[in-house]
């Protein structure tokens, strides 16, 4: 049988051995004042508690609208006008997109006048010449008639055209067919300003002033000359 033995005491850590336990330190136990821990407890740097996070002012301002429109919807009477309100703006809306689709011709359904009606050509004017409109012109110039004017220079524009084989003048044509007709050309662009011009003075009511002509003019002055580098 076996015989063990437990070692009457502990052996010491190397390197620890022949050290004593110090008893002449004395601990100094400071104990902090009322006034410096209610300066400590008054301090924002040391207030751990957790904080209420404070709504955002557009939240708030949100939050107002809603509940404006919530008390307004419950009344019979301000329910009836915003719903009809809303109507209307739908409807608005919609007139604004048809017109969009029409290329703002919309108005000229329920007039008397369409601006997509032909350039007057009367019967007894279908041999008019370039030489005529340019007297007629000259005169209305005289009178201050810009809008006829305006008129007579759209006219002879379709003259030279048709003169240089651009466009088929035909009674039954209207402006936008000319427009169709001379399809991608250079001088399309010019030719589209100047009816632009002419709607506004023949059917749109719109008093052609001296400067407005003079813009006219420019524009009918830039189409002869693009005529004229076709046909040289």
């Amino acid at each position: 049988m076996l015989a063990i033995g437990l070692p009457a005491r502990s052996q010491e850590p190397s390197g620890l051995s022949g050290l004593k336990q110090d008893s002449s330190t004395v601990v100094d136990l400071r104990t902090p004042s009322d006034e410096r821990l209610l300066s400590y407890k008054n301090d924002e740097a040391f207030n751990y508690a957790p904080r209420a996070v404070e709504p955002e002012y557009q939240w708030l301002i949100i939050k107002w609208v809603v509940q404006a429109i919530r008390a307004l919807r419950e009344n019979e009477v301000t329910n009836f006008i915003i719903r009809h309100l809303f109507y209307i703006i739908f409807i608005g809306v919609l007139i604004l997109l048809i017109n969009q689709l029409m290329k703002g011709q919309l108005s000229t359904v329920f007039s008397r006048k369409s601006q997509t009606s032909t350039v007057s050509f009367e019967t007894e004017e279908d041999t008019v010449t370039v030489d005529e409109l340019d007297r007629r012109i000259d005169s209305a110039l005289e009178n201050r008639d810009y809008n006829l004017a305006v008129k007579l220079i759209y006219r002879k524009a379709l003259l030279r055209l048709a003169d240089a084989g651009l466009v088929t003048i035909r009674p039954e044509k209207t402006n936008h067919e000319y427009l169709h007709e001379l399809g991608g050309r250079s001088l399309t662009k010019s030719f589209e300003r100047m009816t632009l011009y002419y709607e506004f003075a023949e059917y749109g009511n719109f008093m052609v002033d001296g400067d407005s002509f003079n813009k006219f003019n420019n524009i009918y002055q830039q189409l002869e000359q693009q005529i004229t580098s076709k046909t040289s």
